[in-house]
């Protein structure tokens, strides 16, 4: 997915309060904002709340799994919810990160060691790779946005200017 890189940068909308990106990325996240919102708000904010694609933390997944990981409750269907890793030995690379097979990718994911962000956007990264197909068993735990949710910057993006100013047609900047 994509987010707001410019949390402070001010968005003002005819007939609506002024309200910072962040603050909008944040109420899109938790499902607040109309869904109708959800599908124009992206192109009209992507530049004044400079959204970018999420990239992934600095922790490295790697093959080694060591006891000393840290406990995480949520699992993580690396292909997205009801699919599955159809090619298991094909290796991913990401920039700054090492390479992981899709087998470790997805065992990782099953047993909580791949952060909650990272695994919102993982699928749409591996899902040719890793040949990525609905699944026969759905998972029962898979941490799920609310209902409603939407990134402000649209799918994939964030914003990255968190000091511009947007002006609607017909109102003030701000």
């Amino acid at each position: 997915g994509k987010e707001v890189n410019a949390p402070n940068a001010i968005y003002s909308f005819p007939g609506q309060p002024p309200v910072e990106c962040g603050k909008l990325e944040d109420e899109g996240e938790q499902g607040l904002l109309p869904e109708d919102q959800c599908t124009f708000l992206p192109t009209i904010i992507a530049s004044l709340c400079d959204c970018q694609l999420v990239r992934p933390s600095a922790a490295p997944i790697t093959d080694a799994l060591t006891t000393d990981a840290p406990t995480v409750l949520n699992e993580c269907s690396v292909c997205g919810k009801g699919k599955e890793v159809n090619d298991p030995d094909a290796i991913y690379t990401f920039p700054g990160q090492p390479s992981v097979s899709c087998g470790t990718l997805e065992e990782n994911g099953e047993q909580g060691l791949i952060p909650e962000d990272e695994c919102l956007f993982l699928p749409e990264l591996i899902a040719d790779l890793c040949d990525c197909r609905p699944s026969i068993n759905v998972p029962t735990k898979m941490p799920t946005p609310p209902l409603n949710a939407c990134s402000i910057c649209g799918e994939g993006k964030q914003v990255n200017n968190p000091n511009g100013v947007y002006s609607f047609p017909g109102q003030p900047p701000i």
